[in-house]
């Protein structure tokens, strides 16, 4: 943790992106931006698990 080499992030949460808004993903984006932060660095690669499924809007 002192020397920052955590990678942590870059989603605060997994979301069910079904059920949720474009907002709502970005905001789950900077909350866990901001977050990584504290601890070291954000990770550059996006990881979401496929929990259900991605929608079509998501790269």
């Amino acid at each position: 943790m002192k020397e920052k080499r955590l990678s942590i992030g870059p989603m605060y949460i997994l979301p069910d992106e079904f059920l949720v808004s474009g907002e709502s993903i970005i905001r789950n984006l900077m909350i866990g931006h901001q977050i990584a932060r504290k601890f070291g660095r954000v990770m550059k690669a996006g990881y979401i698990p496929d929990p259900f499924g991605h929608i079509a809007q998501l790269p």
